[in-house]
């Protein structure tokens, strides 16, 4: 008899950079195989282009299919992926979104970004 399996890879993460560069709004689509149950969760990895090894965003899996990841380093070049979880385990990653740089300005014009406040509460505005 088969029990639950891990669930399949989401979609590839779009990545948008937040006015000052030290930030990144991150989101994906949930994975189509969601292994036979409910997903807990998501685990969303980060590095930067020239590293070899990814850094976990957080200990605890996103609950939403976006969030924003801070403290990242102006002028420096990342790659973001995403993995669903549910009680099987850790899925497959998803492919890695281009790799995008943190800048200080965005560069042509200026566009006002969707800004997440906070995530966990599901409460966002325009800027």
């Amino acid at each position: 008899m088969g029990g639950a399996g891990v669930p399949g890879a989401p979609g590839t993460p779009r990545v948008e950079l937040q006015r000052g560069g030290t930030a990144a709004a991150v989101s994906w689509s949930s994975p189509t195989d969601d292994g036979g149950c409910r997903l807990d969760g998501y685990i969303v990895e980060y590095r930067a282009e020239t590293a070899t090894r990814w850094t976990r965003v957080s200990d605890d899996p996103a609950r939403d299919l976006d969030l924003v990841v801070r403290n990242l380093q102006s002028d420096t070049v990342y790659e973001f992926r995403v993995a669903a979880k549910n009680k099987a385990g850790v899925g497959a990653f998803s492919p890695s979104a281009k790799p995008s740089k943190a800048a200080d300005e965005p560069a042509g014009n200026t566009v006002c970004l969707l800004h997440i406040y906070h995530l966990l509460r599901g409460s966002a505005s325009l800027c």
